[in-house]
């Protein structure tokens, strides 16, 4: 364990694992909750997340992190 350490949020969202492609309004807190979101924005009627994955989709967790530019 780090004293030091800084928490930074964590979120679910579906990505294209060929492309690197994010579906950030997927990103959800529970990953249920990102898939039910990705099938009801990105599937059509009778398609399922689970039949995504075998073509590239995956749901993992994001950690997001500031990146300070101005000292470049």
């Amino acid at each position: 364990m780090n004293s030091d350490q800084i928490l930074t949020p964590k979120y679910w969202m579906v990505h294209n694992t060929k492309t690197d492609d994010v579906f950030i309004d997927t990103a959800r807190k529970c990953r249920s909750d990102a898939i039910e979101v990705f099938e009801k924005n990105h599937c059509e009627k009778e398609v399922f997340f689970e039949t995504l994955e075998t073509v590239g989709y995956a749901v993992d967790l994001f950690e997001l992190r500031i990146i300070n530019l101005a000292g470049l």
